[in-house]
């Protein structure tokens, strides 16, 4: 899909076609919008399949009139492998009469742009149209550190009661997650300082305190990122040996429970051996039965007291 935007009295409006100093905005852009970016936008096809794809890193370049810069974002993850979040690139390609925006995902970073969700969002001003995105990307992280930590305690009090690996493994899949962001937030900073030293770092004062504190928002998202990861990996080693040692207690529970129900079934055992009536005791006994039986009561009543008394039970 293909649109276009630009800005009145500061707000998006969406346009019907392709203006100066206005906003391309591609997203899982069919083959004949391809065929449409490469002919009538003249962008390189390699460029376009970088884009696209899911795993390219971030970088930033120059290519005939356009400056190329692909920054990694934070997106919900939508296929069967239970991980939370994932990142994409998405592609802004910088020229003088327009900027064109390409993610193979529909993106809350776009959709914020076009739902007037960024103040004083400038089209008119290539640089701070970026450094604009570049900011909102880095709270966008922050935002989904937050999300996967408050999902990271409410799992915590599940596994405090649990003996089962399930809660551990949705743990495992949000350290996937943390390490999709560590990854991504390291080659966003070397991408954004290497763009400060560019030719497009010519800033005015405004624009330049704006970087710095793109720069600022993606270390802290990196340190976020690294305090969650260690906890993450602490919490689970810790969890770990909790199922673990949950399941020895039930082990040895049942292991307890049998040993004193097998009391009674061993007295019964050797009175139910075929042998001479005469041999058996207590069979000319009336009462025989209801002594064996409160005698193998008793017998179990002490062995469970003694495990009892050594904490077994």
């Amino acid at each position: 899909m293909i649109e276009f935007f630009g800005t009145l009295n500061n707000t998006v409006t969406p346009l019907p076609a392709l203006e100066k100093k206005c906003w391309v905005n591609v997203t899982a852009p069919t083959a004949s919008e391809i065929d449409t970016l490469t002919t009538q936008f003249k962008i390189p096809p390699e460029i376009l399949t970088d884009i696209l794809d899911s795993d390219e890193s971030a970088r930033i370049e120059v290519e005939g009139r356009y400056l190329i810069i692909i920054v990694k974002i934070p997106v919900l993850n939508n296929d069967d492998s239970h991980i939370p979040y994932i990142t994409v690139p998405l592609g802004l390609l910088v020229s003088n009469d327009y900027i064109i925006s390409i993610s193979n995902i529909e993106n809350d970073i776009t959709n914020d742009i076009k739902n007037n969700r960024i103040r004083n969002f400038d089209m008119s001003n290539n640089r701070r149209f970026v450094l604009q995105i570049f900011l909102r990307i880095s709270t966008q992280y922050l935002r989904n550190l937050k999300d996967i930590s408050r999902t990271q305690r409410e799992i915590e009090k599940k596994i405090n009661i649990s003996v089962k690996n399930e809660e551990l493994l949705k743990l495992l899949d949000m350290e996937k997650s943390l390490v999709y962001f560590s990854t991504s937030l390291k080659s966003n900073e070397l991408m954004m300082e290497k763009l400060k030293r560019s030719k497009f770092s010519k800033m005015n004062e405004e624009d330049e305190d704006l970087i710095d504190d793109v720069i600022i928002e993606n270390r802290q998202a990196i340190e976020q990122t690294s305090i969650h990861t260690n906890i993450m990996s602490g919490t689970m080693d810790t969890f770990a040996s909790i199922i673990s040692n949950n399941q020895n207690v039930v082990i040895k529970t049942l292991t307890t429970i049998t040993i004193v129900l097998m009391i009674p079934t061993l007295v019964s055992s050797f009175f139910g051996m075929n042998v001479l009536d005469d041999s058996i005791p207590f069979s000319k006994n009336p009462h025989g039965f209801n002594i064996i039986l409160i005698g193998s009561i008793g017998l179990s009543t002490i062995g469970y007291l003694y495990f009892r008394k050594k904490d077994l039970f």
